[in-house]
């Protein structure tokens, strides 16, 4: 009678493609942790124009109705924040704001946030 010989090792073939194919998965995985990571590079950038977009604001509306002038600032050495005031009725009781926040990326694209709003005339308790 012939005994049948049961390998219960793997083969060097079979070892191969399961380092190829973990090597695969690892290495996806890594493309997505650095993706991850630049996003939220990008994100907390984003976050920090816009909270510096919404403090120009109330700034402005704390300055004074009668007070308010156009302006630029750089801030932190990267945003470059630009106000523009316009007055958009004859009678001098509405003003527009429109605010940039600018900044460039790593790789010198520029990006920007604008924000717009509209100040009453005695509609803020401030001055």
């Amino acid at each position: 009678m012939i005994k049948k010989r049961h390998n219960s090792g793997m083969t060097l073939m079979e070892v191969l493609m399961a380092m190829v194919i973990g090597a695969i998965m690892l290495s996806a995985i890594g493309f997505l942790l650095v993706g991850a990571a630049r996003l939220d590079s990008v994100t907390k950038t984003r976050r920090q124009a816009a909270e510096l977009g919404e403090s120009k604001i109330e700034e402005l509306r704390r300055t004074g109705f009668s007070t308010l002038e156009s302006g630029c600032d750089t801030v932190e050495s990267k945003f470059i924040r630009e106000w523009v005031i316009t007055e958009s009725t004859g009678d001098g009781r509405i003003k527009e704001i429109e605010i940039t926040v600018e900044w460039e990326d790593s790789k010198g694209r520029t990006h920007s946030v604008i924000f717009n709003t509209t100040i009453y005339r005695n509609a803020y308790p401030y001055k």
